[in-house]
């Protein structure tokens, strides 16, 4: 085939794949579904990131993440660059936040393609892709603001130059995946000396273009706000180590495999009947098959490695999983080829109509948050005083929104936070509610830390506040009327009706309520405009 119908081909797979993976996306709510269909964990880290882009977006401040006030540095900058230059460009809604997500699962899908059919046929390209598409971990994360997919295509496309030669993409594309996700950006790097043993093809130069491109945020940052660089690269090490509150209690490769097996049969399956095949490949030295295996155990010793679990982490894997699929199973043989590329496509459509299956792919609109509705009733009521969640789950929607402040209160008797980002309690952000009641006479040692800290506001202090137990959160709306609550309707039961009648109550057939001060502080800033209530 002639270079120009290749291009051709490489771009309907890409457009083709951008509709899949984004059919309807602009109708999801930002932090709605489950990134894990087993656990059903919900996705506030897509709330964190972008808010972070809408801050830079409403501010014109892109050199340092900021969230609800303070510096937020979990991830590097890439994602949040993207997503806001995307909001910039299409305006502040759920559709522009993921276009970096969906154009990155795109993307990925092309490189497989084009790598697919360069090497082995056209067959195994069009099943190589499908195989990604119909991964449902895949397809959930191309559909979200999470840093997830634009590290998988960084990855894919390191692995794509690695096997095709070019040193220069491949410093680009690790360059990349390191500002997208830290640590796991170095993981190509590791993955290309088992490709190659003691004989490294490319020059010593590429390792300087990949410090050259990556490292100069990561000064910035150092030289300019240390203490919260350290102090979030701290935390990454304690999850690293599985010391944070895990959902999942399994052993690492049973969680994966479970995983794998329930939420890719497709790909899965596949890959099983390819073992084989793979194997003898690489007994007679096929480079192929050798890069393949170089690049699935880096990454799935990286996995086992970090202790801290989630079905995100298996997504790198993906792309080197469908290849070898494609590439070593013996019902992609030249005479069952196509006949197997037409049940591949047959079976995406089949997990398309089955949404609600461990391994279904969603398509559906609106929100399965239940606080997501009355949050945004409360926005359009442009209200100038704080807004407390107690004890409501809302995946961090609320930040999300144009309100004067959020404040988030939990009942956590073994005060896990304090244990876990004990520089949130150093600075105030975290506070007991016996501190929270006694600001602000309380505040000046917590400002003049967060003056220390470099912090842009004094705002987050009492940002997080940890109860004892319910009394603690009664107590906390009986002492501060001045202040706006979102609650649970079983959290209202308990409370004295004096208590009550301070407040309006606004209830709907949501599980939670709203109770709005008659007498509010409104010593708040304005609400931001700019964006809708109905992100």
């Amino acid at each position: 085939m002639t270079p120009s119908r290749r291009r051709a081909a490489a771009l309907a797979c890409f457009v083709l794949s951008f509709i899949a993976l984004g059919w309807n996306v602009q109708n999801a709510g930002i932090a709605s579904g489950s990134i894990d269909t087993v656990l059903k964990l919900g996705a506030q880290d897509e709330s964190l990131y972008t808010r972070e882009a809408i801050h830079m977006v409403t501010t014109n401040q892109w050199s340092t993440q900021n969230w609800l006030d303070r510096y937020e540095m979990s991830k590097p900058p890439l994602l949040m660059w993207l997503s806001a230059l995307s909001m910039k460009l299409l305006g502040i809604n759920a559709f522009a936040a993921r276009v970096p997500s969906l154009v990155s699962g795109a993307l990925a899908c092309t490189l497989i393609f084009l790598l697919a059919w360069q090497i082995r046929s056209l067959a195994a390209a069009i099943a190589a892709a499908i195989l990604m598409l119909a991964t449902q971990p895949f397809h959930i994360l191309a559909r979200l603001n999470l840093t997830d997919m634009l590290l998988t295509a960084c990855v894919t496309a390191a692995l794509y130059f690695a096997l095709r030669g070019g040193a220069g993409g491949f410093a680009v594309s690790t360059a990349l995946a390191i500002l997208a996700k830290s640590l796991m950006g170095f993981l190509p790097l590791l993955a290309l000396v088992g490709m190659w043993g003691r004989k490294p093809k490319f020059p010593v130069k590429t390792l300087a273009w990949i410090v050259v491109i990556a490292a100069p945020w990561f000064l910035y940052q150092f030289v300019v706000h240390r203490e919260w660089l350290m102090a979030h690269y701290s935390g990454v090490l304690v999850m690293g180590l599985g010391q944070t509150p895990q959902a999942a209690q399994e052993w690492e490769l049973w969680f994966y495999a479970k995983r794998a097996a329930l939420n890719a049969p497709l790909l899965t399956a596949t890959l099983l009947t390819a073992i084989p095949s793979w194997m003898i490949s690489l007994r007679r030295r096929d480079p192929v098959a050798r890069a393949l295996l170089a690049w699935t155990a880096v990454f799935l010793i990286g996995l086992l490695l970090y202790r801290h679990r989630s079905v995100q982490y298996m997504l790198p894997l993906i792309p080197a999983l469908s290849l070898a699929a494609a590439f070593y199973s013996p019902i992609m043989s030249p005479r069952s080829a196509w006949i197997v590329c037409a049940l591949f496509a047959i079976a995406f459509f089949f997990e398309g109509a089955n949404p609600e299956t461990t391994w279904g792919l969603s398509y559906e609109s609106g929100t399965t948050l239940s606080p997501a509705p009355l949050l945004t009733q409360y926005c359009e009521m442009h209200r100038h005083t704080d807004l407390i969640l107690l004890n409501v789950d809302d995946e961090f929607y609320s930040s999300v929104l144009p309100l004067a402040r959020v404040r988030y209160a939990w009942v956590d008797p073994s005060d896990v936070d304090a244990r876990l980002v004990p520089y949130f309690r150093y600075l105030g952000i975290s506070l007991r509610l016996g501190q929270f009641l006694g600001l602000p006479s309380d505040e000046s040692p917590f400002r003049q830390r967060l003056l220390d800290w470099k912090a842009p506001s004094d705002q987050p202090i009492g940002q997080a506040l940890v109860a004892r137990d319910l009394d603690d959160l009664r107590m906390l709306v009986r002492g501060r009327a001045q202040s706006d609550y979102l609650l649970p309707r079983s959290l209202l039961a308990t409370l004295d009706p004096s208590t009550v009648a301070a407040y309006d109550l606004v209830s709907t057939r949501a599980p939670d309520v709203l109770l709005l001060s008659k007498n509010p502080a409104e010593n708040q800033a304005a609400p931001q405009p700019g964006w809708s209530c109905r992100i």
